[in-house]
């Protein structure tokens, strides 16, 4: 079987907030706000991995999601990292991520907040089959990285990671335990 990633937008590829500075998702022209640092050329890092199994999936506001496509289309996110509009998914629930986990088979799934990986954890505990292979990333490179409790309390399956080059080096180099309790 191949591996799949699945990533989160918001908080992971485009800074949403831009420490609460115009441009940002929320102020101003949105499609200005800033990605993460290394986000896009992070994905086209691991295209070489995945190949064509790399999707978007984020839970939105149903207005956000023609925001989030222009966004895409005026910072070239579709050429840039590899990843093809059709393979961008959007959602109006969190609970609903798990079900397009669930259907997209994804080994790899990278979100930057906690309650989403607390989330798929407790689905997994719940009996929810997902992959039996699964790894999950928590990004902390959008604001969190200097606060050392961010997610302290998820198991060691959870790797933190604190920007793209970190994460892009964990994934590539297989340096991460299954989010499955053994």
């Amino acid at each position: 079987m191949t591996d799949v990633l699945v990533t989160d937008i918001g908080g992971v590829v485009i800074d949403r907030k831009n420490g609460g500075r115009a441009p940002s998702f929320f102020i101003g022209d949105y499609r200005k706000a800033p990605e993460i640092p290394g986000a896009i050329n992070g994905l086209a890092a691991l295209y070489g991995r995945f190949g064509p199994r790399m999707f978007t999936l984020s839970r939105v506001f149903p207005e956000f999601k023609q925001k989030t496509r222009e966004w895409f289309i005026a910072n070239h996110f579709y050429r840039r990292s590899k990843i093809q509009a059709q393979q961008a998914y959007f959602c109006d629930e969190k609970t609903s991520k798990v079900s397009y986990y669930r259907d997209l088979q994804a080994t790899h799934i990278i979100d930057d907040r906690v309650e989403n990986i607390r989330h798929v954890l407790t689905c997994i505990a719940g009996g929810e089959r997902l992959h039996p292979n699964l790894q999950l990333y928590l990004f902390c490179g959008n604001g969190h990285a200097d606060d050392a409790t961010y997610g302290a309390d998820l198991p060691p399956s959870v790797h933190r990671a604190h920007s793209w080059r970190e994460l892009v080096s964990h994934i590539l180099n297989g340096k991460y335990h299954s989010a499955f309790p053994t």
